[in-house]
């Protein structure tokens, strides 16, 4: 651990009793404690002493509380109080977790797990991070150290939970910016975006994250592996990621579309948000359609509304003082398990109603977030814009057809010879028969390629590919080429 301070046996804001030091990390200490007027166990997380004078440290520590309080949901450990000790370091007191985190559970069973393990793993927290996204909050260090699977009395599989908040962008009306271009983050879970410092960190850069996730959960390797951090960082930023197809893992095409689809390296090319990468898993998991990336489940509106890495801007505790903990039913209390750093806690909310088959999530998880997103958008006079990303495979079919068609008719005007291309009678001499047959099998198969570059053209338009219009275009022009050699081929037939 790193230097500890271990303070067991205190007593923190005249109620909270320190009973064991669980783990120690770079800024603050977690402990077990208890609850002395309600005897209920805890985790708290006191600040080091030595960070206690540092204005930055301990606004980033409280945001933590405060982004986890904005961000109800079964699956995002529960934020019970905050408070400032008698020293001066501010301290959070979070539910008590009995389990263990994501990374050590995946590396006990070998490094990966079944893709149908993965989903009914990663649906909850998914599913959490869309809650954040529609609060207009950023994690920003999603990785499996930071999913912590909770035993829960009476259930039969561990509940995930998404924990630390720390370095999270929370963007609302009444906060200020600050932090404008600081890296913030694990360097195998960042964005393109976040690795170059820029400004533009935001729900996407989560989906980049849980895309990362995963494809290590799934390929039981990361999608880029470089001997050190700066040689990560500029594939990440340089180099498109591989799929899971790519590199021979025996996934459904529909799994590997939706982690490639996360991992791009443009974010305007990604999943707008993790509702909407929810989405796409709930189809892979029902086997029907995917549908387009762009289509926003979330009004773009609760996404912009202040500039990026803005942080809460609260009124300062009154010394000795801390705010009226949320309503919260009491839980049980966990047996502690041993914790190492970084610090994965916190503990265990009442048993929850019965999971949904294969998925992993109870039907009042599933519906909250939609009924709570609905009741946003009414409060707030924004109603839901049609989105026009259902028509984009047929915009896709007009666009790439119509520049196939032009580009075939610019080539006849420009190349076309009436004779065709001979190509059979200069090789194997004036055989008629030959000569029929060779041009013909050449140009259907001119044919074939026009057909297979035309639809890729029509799946980057529609997001199934990266690369967008620009690359649709692009393909476009290469089936016009295919096309128009064809003619040539087979009118050298006759």
């Amino acid at each position: 651990m790193v230097g500890t301070e271990n303070r067991v046996g205190e007593v923190l804001a005249s109620k909270y009793r320190l009973d064991a030091l669980l783990g120690s990390g770079g800024m603050a200490h977690v402990y077990r404690a208890v609850n002395e007027h309600i005897g209920r166990a805890v985790a708290i997380k006191v600040l080091r002493s030595e960070h206690a004078e540092n204005a930055d440290v301990v606004e980033r520590f409280l945001r933590e509380a405060r982004a986890a309080n904005l961000v109800r949901h079964p699956n995002v450990v529960d934020v019970l109080d905050i408070g400032l000790e008698d020293g001066g370091a501010p301290f959070i007191v979070q539910e008590l977790l009995d389990g263990e985190d994501l990374a050590h559970f995946v590396e006990r069973r070998g490094g990966k797990l079944p893709v149908e393990e993965v989903c009914d793993v990663l649906l909850p927290v998914i599913a959490a991070v869309a809650e954040a996204h529609a609060q207009a909050v950023v994690h920003r260090d999603i990785k499996p150290e930071n999913v912590f699977l909770a035993k829960t009395k009476g259930a039969r599989a561990p509940t995930p939970k998404l924990l630390d908040f720390g370095i999270s962008k929370v963007r609302a009306p009444d906060l200020r910016a600050t932090e404008a271009g600081v890296m913030m983050g694990t360097p195998a879970y960042m964005a393109p975006e976040q690795v170059q410092g820029t400004c533009e960190a935001d729900p996407r850069s989560d989906v980049w994250a849980l895309g990362v996730m995963m494809f290590e959960l799934i390929a039981g390797r990361m999608p880029f592996e470089e001997p050190n951090a700066m040689a990560l960082f500029f594939a990440v930023a340089t180099k498109d990621a591989p799929t899971l197809l790519d590199i021979g893992v025996e996934v459904v095409p529909a799994v590997s579309r939706v982690v490639e689809r996360c991992l791009r390296r443009r974010p305007d090319e990604r999943y707008p948000s993790a509702a909407e990468l929810e989405r796409d898993l709930r189809h892979v998991l029902e086997g029907t359609e995917l549908e387009p990336t762009g289509k926003r489940s979330i009004p773009p509106a609760l996404l912009a509304l202040v500039p990026d890495l803005a942080v809460p801007g609260a009124p300062p505790l009154p010394r000795g003082t801390s705010p009226a903990p949320k309503p919260h039913a009491p839980a049980p209390s966990a047996a502690v398990a041993p914790v190492e750093p970084p610090p994965s806690h916190f503990a265990s909310r009442p048993a929850a109603p019965a999971s949904l088959p294969g998925i992993g999530l109870s039907p009042g998880q599933a519906a909250a977030p939609a009924i709570r997103r609905a009741v946003a958008h009414e409060s707030l006079g924004v109603r839901p814009a049609r989105d026009v990303a259902d028509l984009g495979p047929v915009i896709g079919f007009g666009v790439v057809g119509l520049v196939a068609i032009l580009g075939t008719g610019l080539l006849m005007q420009l190349a076309h010879r009436p004779e065709g291309w001979p190509i059979a009678k200069f090789v194997l001499g004036p055989s008629a028969d030959i000569a029929v047959v060779v041009h013909g099998l050449l140009g259907l198969m001119a044919v074939a390629l026009g057909c297979t570059y035309a639809w890729r053209g029509v799946r980057h338009w529609r997001g199934d590919l990266s690369g967008g219009p620009p690359n649709a275009i692009v393909n476009a022009v290469i089936a016009a080429g295919a096309f128009f050699s064809a003619i040539e081929l087979l009118s050298a037939v006759y």
